[in-house]
């Protein structure tokens, strides 16, 4: 008798004794989190006044490098040049990106 009432005492302790209180380390939702960041991103691309440069140096044999210019807006449209040859390092082309949290 004595062991199930000690038993009975432990287990409301035990259940009692702990706080459920949940409190997040962040003040925002995860999805506000993301969109801020993708934000603060769009915003870095669209506001160089001279675009951005890009480098890929490939190993094909040639160890040739080739270097890209982008210009990004608002639209989330980037035109690009680059060294390929002569042709589109002159004529711009422009598509279509999408920033996306993976």
């Amino acid at each position: 008798m004595k062991k199930i009432i000690f038993f009975l005492g432990l287990l409301t302790i035990f259940f009692s004794a702990c706080k459920k209180e949940e409190k997040s380390p962040f003040d925002q939702t995860p999805d506000e989190r993301i969109n801020a960041t993708l934000n603060e991103y769009a915003t870095l691309l669209t506001d160089a006044p001279n675009g951005w440069l890009g480098y890929l140096t490939n190993d094909s044999g040639r160890a040739g490098t080739y270097t890209f210019y982008f210009k990004f807006n608002d639209a989330n449209r980037v035109i690009m040049l680059s060294d390929f040859d002569s042709l589109s390092a002159v004529t711009p082309k422009e598509s279509s990106y999408r920033l996306k949290a993976l």
